[in-house]
């Protein structure tokens, strides 16, 4: 029975203004049943119940457990084509890269989910684009557009792409691209990786190059899962550069495009050997990255162990830091992925808690020039305002010393702007006091009689408000200070509530993650318990024939010692008989 729900698979995430600190986007995206799936009569467990929710039901008990429900920034169906996919989550983050901004996408799923498709898509066919031609392709549109309207703007497209591989980094644009690499971290530089490759690249067909000799440099391989399994994470780093001519100002863009290797049980892939290795290495790069995500949401954690991986330290600023950050959750929809399609969902379902803190790639020397501009303009149209007001012969000035004081102000002012072609920050000051000053003083009297009026009725109602010996604004008072103190306690026990649910919730999590790493390190076990079964006869049988071997050779030796002993007795008669 298939379950699928035929749902509307557009995107339909609620779009909000980008704040200081912001939560990172989590999108879910559902692959059809593969040819393989089908004739093999596996069943749809996915069901999506609204274009932000999810289901997934256990079939394996007979539908009698309820449907497990998670919530997410959007949720795409079967039917959602690459377009759509792009939309929804790929265009927002690159459009935030071009005003200035930090941003991430990453994709993450079990072997065989659909994530390098999701990533890259197929070359050849433009409606198959995945999200990395389709980002290169817009970006360098609206390069373009800006280019054509103002031509003082520039701008400068840098690529770089390396790959973790067995937790170590390689440059898939170097000609070495086995070698390799130091990872590192600056406080001003923030994380960056040593001697990595550069490309500075000037159109669409030029960076699309780059990422395909890239793509045939990264490490795959074959499993049972997927016949061209990434056997590595892979990230694409792109970099905008905008300037203005004339002008010191520069904005800087980053975009990081990750496609992560997916997780894995030896006993579905069959892998062995090197692709063994391989699986473990990938599996514990992602365990670490678990490990992150539970940190980051951990409003007790004190520590982030993004240094325990590669991976994680190469995603540190992706992951809690300065960017916009969406995560595309890949799924496969058969019972038979149930077990690895649950552990994604509850994966994803924790790493839309974390928090990133957004701010835009202005340099401290943009941020001066902005400040100071701002400061000059404003400076400038206070001052003519003030001008006219000097200037007004309907405004007399009490005070004689300050008429000379402000008369020589002026004479200086313009001294100054043909000197420095300056304002003068001491006369503005000075006109904004003399302004204010009657002001203050009007409001000021007026504020005394309301206090002194107000001061009154106070001192009426409190005569007013003894009963007998009580006083109940004292009482009334009393009662308020009670309720504030249960008011607080209401809220210590609801937040401590909530504090207990979501450890709760993290609890049957990290129970999932240990149930699944046992099962995968159990199912190694047997399977090389198998192995060695299998090899006890073929020993056995190799210590029998070694056995018989070493009798038959006695057997031999001893023939050939009869026969030289045979031999010597009839030399030694016949030595005899000649004497």
């Amino acid at each position: 029975m298939n379950i699928m729900a035929q749902m509307d698979t557009s995107c339909l995430m609620v779009k909000h203004e980008l704040t200081n600190e912001d939560n990172i986007c989590v999108v879910v995206r559902i692959r059809p049943l593969s040819e393989k799936e089908i004739k093999s009569r596996f069943k749809n467990i996915i069901r999506i119940d609204h274009p932000n929710h999810i289901s997934i039901l256990n079939l394996t008990h007979n539908g009698d457990e309820r449907p497990k429900t998670f919530a997410f920034d959007a949720v795409l169906g079967e039917a959602s084509s690459q377009e759509d996919v792009y939309e929804c989550f790929g265009r927002p983050v690159v459009e935030k890269v071009l005003e200035g901004y930090n941003g991430t996408i990453f994709a993450y799923g079990q072997t065989g989910s659909g994530k390098t498709y999701t990533m890259e898509g197929v070359q050849e066919n433009k409606d198959e684009w995945g999200i990395v031609p389709n980002a290169i392709h817009h970006i360098f549109l609206a390069i373009d557009q800006v280019t054509d309207r103002d031509k003082t703007v520039s701008f400068s497209v840098r690529v770089s792409y390396v790959e973790v591989y067995n937790e170590n980094i390689h440059d898939l644009l170097s000609e070495d691209h086995t070698a390799s690499l130091s990872i590192r971290e600056d406080p001003l530089l923030g994380v960056f990786v040593k001697r990595l490759t550069g490309f500075v690249v000037a159109s669409f067909t030029d960076l699309y190059n780059v990422t395909t000799l890239g793509n045939r440099n990264r490490a795959t391989g074959s499993t049972k899962m997927n016949e061209k399994s990434s056997r590595s994470h892979a990230v694409l780093m792109v970099t905008i550069q905008q300037n203005v001519s004339g002008k010191l100002m520069t904005r800087v863009g980053s975009l990081h495009l990750v496609d992560l290797a997916g997780s894995e049980r030896q006993s579905k892939t069959g892998t062995s050997g090197v692709r063994l290795k391989e699986a473990s290495k990938i599996n514990q790069s992602l365990s670490t990255l678990g490990k992150v995500i539970a940190a980051l949401v951990d409003a007790k954690s004190t520590h982030v162990p993004y240094r325990e991986s590669k991976l994680t330290l190469l995603l540190k600023n992706s992951l809690g830091g300065n960017s916009v950050t969406t995560m595309v959750a890949n799924v496969a929809p058969s019972d038979y992925n149930y077990d690895e399609t649950l552990c994604t969902l509850r994966y994803a379902d924790r790493a839309k808690h974390i928090k990133n803190h957004v701010q835009l790639n202005d340099s401290p020397r943009n941020i001066a020039i902005d400040r100071t501009a701002g400061e000059i303009l404003m400076l400038k149209k206070e001052l003519e305002q003030l001008s006219k007001i000097v200037d007004d012969p309907t405004i007399e000035f009490i005070d004689t010393d300050q008429k000379e004081r402000i008369e020589e102000l002026e004479e200086e002012e313009e001294e100054r702007r043909r000197r420095e072609n300056m304002t003068n920050d001491e006369l503005a000051a000075y006109l904004e006091m003399k302004m204010q000053r009657e002001v203050h003083e009007t409001n000021l009297l007026l504020a005394k009689k309301e206090y002194d009026k107000v001061q009154q009725m106070l001192q009426q109602v409190e005569k007013h408000a003894i009963v007998g010996e009580e006083n109940l604004l004292e009482k009334l008072d009393e009662q308020q200070q009670q309720l504030n103190v249960w008011s607080l306690e209401l809220k210590k026990a609801a937040s401590t509530e909530r504090e207990l649910e979501m450890q709760l919730h993290w609890l049957e999590s990290d129970m999932m993650d240990i149930e699944d790493k046992y099962s995968s390190l159990q199912e190694e076990v047997d399977e090389k318990t198998k192995k060695l079964n299998k090899l006890m006869p073929v020993l056995g049988r190799a210590k029998k024939e070694l056995a018989a071997l070493e009798k038959k050779q006695r057997r031999q030796i001893l023939k050939e010692v009869d026969k030289v002993c045979i031999l010597l007795v009839v030399v030694l008669l016949w030595i005899k008989l000649l004497i």
